[in-house]
């Protein structure tokens, strides 16, 4: 009998060439096998909520899973829904993040009707604070809180929003201050 190619995911937990039940093993990296991208997660958005709360945010957790996004951060004005992304993937000193949301057979970017932001934290303790409309409908992007290697221009588009956190505060009262500025010099 000939083997299914099929990884245990695809079969719903069955090899399907003998019809027996296949558990998958977790590598014991973190306490009790969890290092799966739930997990990693799951603790990106604890993480979020610690920092945001310490910058003076009061922030909400939706109850379930049912929402694109993960958390309701309070802005003053208006309350914002945030993606949160983590990333560890490495490419020219720099980090891919995968800004969007998948189905069974593809990706599909956020738009402005499901979130406003994403929160993408990077090696460790870096966050990127990116308006979804500054995304384009882009399915992933690369950060560079190192500078790149190849040119001094490569990924240093998305790097005005490394630790843009006054962006949650009300983004119109930030531009009229600066436009009020301007006009009395």
């Amino acid at each position: 009998m000939r083997k299914s190619s099929r990884n245990c995911g695809e079969s719903g937990g069955r090899d399907i060439s003998t019809d027996r039940e296949v558990k998958a093993v977790a590598p014991e990296t973190t306490p009790q096998g969890k290092n799966n991208t739930k997990h990693k997660g799951e603790l990106a958005e604890l993480e979020f909520i610690l920092k945001a709360t310490k910058k003076g945010f009061p922030v909400a957790k939706p109850y379930g899973e049912n929402q694109r996004y993960d958390v309701i951060v309070d802005g003053g004005v208006r309350r914002w829904r945030i993606q949160v992304k983590t990333s560890s993937v490495t490419c020219d000193n720099g980090f891919f993040v995968r800004t969007h949301r998948r189905t069974r057979n593809k990706c599909i970017p956020y738009t402005p009707a499901e979130i406003d932001f994403i929160a993408a934290v990077v090696h460790e303790d870096i966050w990127y604070i990116l308006p979804i409309k500054a995304l384009a409908g882009r399915l992933s992007l690369h950060v560079y809180p190192f500078g790149s290697r190849k040119t001094r221009t490569v990924g240093e588009h998305f790097e005005k929003y490394r630790e843009a956190w006054s962006l949650l505060r009300n983004p119109r009262r930030t531009r009229q201050c600066k436009a009020d500025r301007i006009r009395r010099a």
